[in-house]
This record gives C-alpha cells, structure tokens and sequence, in this order.
C-alpha cells in the first residue's frame, strides 16, 4: 500500500506532466482525481484537494489541509511561491525532480545494505547449521556435546561472534545512510537556485528556503542569520560566507557578485554537494564487500575456534 509521502511525490510526478497543457490548476487536480490507471492514494489526494480548492482554498492551503497527504514544508512554500508568481509549470516540475532525488537516494541506499544484509544473513544460517548438526559432523564428540560447561562456552563464543557479525552489519548500514543521504543544504540552495533563476531577489527566495529547512534546526537557524545580515546591509558573499556550514559556497557567491548570476551560483553549488554524495557513495559501495568478507572471516573464526576446534581436538575430527 502505498504511503502518503509516496503519493504525494507522486501526485507531484503526475502534476509536472500535466502542467504543459493549458488546464487551469483546479482543472489538472481535478482531472487528477478522476484519472483512472492511477494508485488510489493519489486520486484521493486529487479528489480532496480538489473539492478544498471548489471551496475557496487557495492551492498551498489545500495541500496543507489535504489529511490524505503529506507534503513537506519545501513542497508548501514553493506552491505559495507559485501562487504569488503565477509559474505553477516549472515550480511542479522543481518538486518533481526533488522528489525523484529523493527516491535515487533511497535505492542507493537499498542498494548498498543489500551486501551486508545478505552476509549477515548467510553466516548466521552457517553457524545454526553446525550447532544443529553437530551430533551428525561430529558423531565421536557426543559426550563433549553432553557436557554444560562446553555447551556454555561454545554457545558464548557464538554468541559474542553474532553480536560482532551483528554490530558490523548495523554500522555498515549507518554508513550506508550517510553517504546516500543528500544533506539540507542541497534543498535549500536547489531552492534558491531555482528561484533566483526564476526572477525573485536573493532575500524574497530565502523565505520559501528557511521554510524548506523546517526540523534542521542548525541550518535553518544559519539562513535566518544571513537573512538578517543581508536586511543590514551585508554582501551575499559575506552573508552566506559567515556561516561555517556555507562556507563551500563562498567561492560561487564570490563569481555572482561580478557577473550578477545569483541562480546560477547556487545551482552550481547544490550540484557541487549532489556531487559529493555521489562519490561518497561509490566509495562505500566499493569498500563494503571486501570489509563484509573479512567481518565474515573474523566471524567464522571466532565460531569455529569456540565450536568446531574443541571438537576436533578432542576427538579427532569430522568423520
């Protein structure tokens, strides 16, 4: 079933594709909700938003009214910035490539647990099979198998090697999530890019940017200080430049202030971080399987050396 942050994105999707044709927006979202072939989540958004905006809701208030939906503070400020300018087309078409980000993100990271899930997996299903077949490797062991004390120690060294396979795997996970994440700033200066390109001034485009930044506290507390610094009079360079967390912009404010391509600049400067994240994940994906094979390594040892070797010591082997 399909979540309501999915089928907003894909309400998003469908809006950009609609907007070429010359329907009124209230037409688009109506059509939208009487589109057969669509998943239902997202006829139902379009039926509700439809009938708020019959009742005289504007757009970004029937987004934000929508129960069916859940659109983020980014989505909902750059509809009331296309409310105010009257570009509805390109501004479904920014959420749209937006969300698509998103969703890339999301299947890199997929992508790089599928590894450490699928080890983590396997040599646990290995060490259940030799502690359930143990009496069948090792018939002449039986005895030892009967005694508690080596039970209570193998099955502690296993248990010591799971949690190690275990911790491993988790962090490979978390290292996953971080290299795929697209931090903050890209949305925030994809946003400001897009809509400094469109024609709006630096200090209007950085309301609907501190509304996208909503729950990071840090980075939205670093745009309202240099939207304030730039209100006193400061530079767009120095502005931005005294923040430590926008201190990689520095040079492409820099290029704006002498040619007056705002847009561009911060445009040049998400890629710049999308760019980074990329190559990060790369990286990880071409470091996680040889780390995964020697976790592995490490693990079968320490089970083997808790298990199997004692048994083998004592009684001579697998027969």
């Amino acid at each position: 079933m399909m979540g309501k942050k999915d089928a907003s994105a894909a309400f998003l999707d469908i809006l950009a594709e609609l907007s070429a044709s010359r329907l009124t927006v209230s037409a688009l979202v109506k059509e939208i909700g009487a589109m057969g072939g669509l998943p239902p989540a997202v006829r139902e958004i379009g039926k509700e938003v439809s009938a708020l905006l019959e009742k005289g809701y504007t757009l970004s208030a029937a987004f934000s009214l929508c129960s069916r939906s859940e659109f983020s503070p980014e989505d909902l400020s750059l509809v009331l910035c296309a409310e105010e300018t009257g570009n509805y087309g390109e501004v479904f078409k920014f959420l749209a490539g937006i969300h698509r980000k998103r969703r890339d993100a999301g299947a890199r990271l997929a992508l790089s647990a599928v590894y450490p899930c699928f080890v983590f997996l396997l040599v646990t299903g290995a060490t259940a099979g030799i502690l359930l077949n143990a009496r069948t490797l090792f018939p002449l062991g039986a005895s030892l198998l009967e005694d508690r004390s080596f039970l209570a120690s193998a099955l502690g060294n296993v248990a010591g090697a799971w949690v190690f396979m275990l911790i491993f795997a988790l962090g490979s996970f978390g290292a996953a999530l971080w290299v795929n994440r697209l931090p903050g700033t890209y949305y925030v200066f994809s946003i400001l890019g897009f809509l400094t390109g469109a024609g709006l001034d630096v200090e209007r485009a950085l309301g609907p940017a501190i509304a996208g930044a909503a729950g990071r506290e840090r980075l939205w507390a670093a745009l309202v200080r240099a939207q304030d610094a730039m209100r006193a009079g400061a530079t767009l360079e120095n502005a931005f430049g005294a923040e430590g967390m926008f201190a990689g912009a520095r040079f492409f404010l820099q290029t704006a202030m002498v040619n007056g391509e705002a847009g561009r600049a911060f445009t040049l400067f998400a890629a710049q971080i999308e760019g980074r994240c990329r190559a990060r994940a790369r990286l990880f994906l071409r470091l996680i399987e040889p780390a995964m094979l020697v976790a592995a390594g490490i693990y079968m040892l320490l089970v083997l050396k808790g298990t199997v070797l004692p048994l083998m010591l004592n009684f001579g082997g697998i027969l």
